[in-house]
């Protein structure tokens, strides 16, 4: 892998729902029902109309990737796809594919080349038909604008290794790519592949774990998140990645403009990275490290919120730290 730090655009991914209508064995987002979709939150009106407000508001260009969950259930995406276009930004939709291909074309047709990317998750417990879909993704790779890059994904599992192949060869055939999504343990771990799938990877010359970061600590590398990308929350809390277990994630609430980003890049704080998302967008400077720095951030972070915790406790008050 390249360490050397690459240009990046800004980014920003809203989490507009958590509700999906599959119900997938191995979601890294956790179970879901499909009889039973108000089980997991859509972002409210309150919340999308805030994030509306945000797209407004930024300065230049920026990438702006909307996801569920089932991003297209939720009854306000498209006018929030909408205002991204509108406002001259650029976005990306990874769906499960399931809605009628009209509703995929009238994306294209709204968005043309800023629709940059659109990703089809293949889960095959779910698909009523493969046949079906396979054609589907044939004939919206013939419709999409030429400067956006379609593809399929789907989750590399010991048991669907063989039939993955086969259908990687099927759509290859009609210039589609399938790409494997690693599974991950507890939601964090990648999976241990057995030595065929490794040697098949080998062979291809990939790897299972394709940028690298997710079995190796970061702790103390510079990274951009939280300054020139972050995550938006379906109830409206702002984090600069997924990774929860390190300090100073979470940036505030859109709700209000109740957030702050970081006024520079700051090491990141977690002992191990399980957030590729903002590796994959070449924020990290590998060769950037300040360990110093990242241990200060953390022993500050929480010398705070055990300060505050102590007041609260002797005073009766319910005092918070503010982002």
């Amino acid at each position: 892998m390249d360490q050397k730090q690459k240009t990046h655009d800004k980014f920003i991914e809203f989490v507009i729902t958590q509700k999906c209508n599959y119900k997938c064995e191995y979601c890294v987002e956790g179970n879901r029902d499909k009889g039973n979709l108000n089980e997991f939150n859509h972002a409210s009106d309150k919340v999308v109309d805030e994030f509306i407000q945000l797209i407004r508001n930024l300065e230049g260009v920026w990438h702006i990737s909307v996801l569920g969950g089932e991003t297209l259930i939720h009854p306000r995406y498209m006018e929030v796809y909408q205002e991204i276009i509108n406002n001259n930004h650029t976005t990306r939709l990874i769906t499960n594919f399931s809605l009628p291909l009209e509703k995929y074309k009238e994306l294209v047709d709204i968005a043309g080349d800023k629709l940059q990317i659109l990703c089809a998750s293949l889960h095959l417990s779910q698909v009523k038909s493969l046949d079906d879909f396979i054609e589907k993704a044939d004939e919206f790779n013939k419709y999409k604008n030429s400067k956006t890059k379609f593809g399929v994904l789907s989750v590399l599992t010991e048991e669907n290794f063989e039939i993955l192949k086969e259908i990687k060869q099927r759509l290859a055939e009609r210039s589609v790519n399938l790409g494997f999504q690693t599974y991950k343990v507890n939601q964090k771990e990648v999976f241990e592949y057995s030595d065929k799938i490794k040697e098949y990877f080998k062979q291809e010359n990939r790897k299972v774990n394709p940028h690298g970061v997710l079995a190796q600590s970061t702790f103390g590398t510079i990274c951009y998140s939280g300054y020139d990308g972050f995550i938006v929350l379906e109830d409206g809390q702002v984090m600069r990645c997924y990774n929860r277990s390190q300090e100073l994630f979470t940036l505030g609430n859109i709700i209000g403009g109740n957030y702050k980003l970081f006024k520079k890049p700051i090491p990141c704080l977690a002992q191990k990275c399980n957030c590729p998302l903002f590796p994959s967008l070449n924020m990290l400077e590998y060769d950037n490290v300040d360990i110093e720095l990242a241990k200060a951030l953390v022993e500050f972070s929480q010398i705070s919120k055990k300060a505050v915790s102590e007041i609260n406790g002797l005073t009766g008050l319910n005092l918070k730290i503010k982002n």
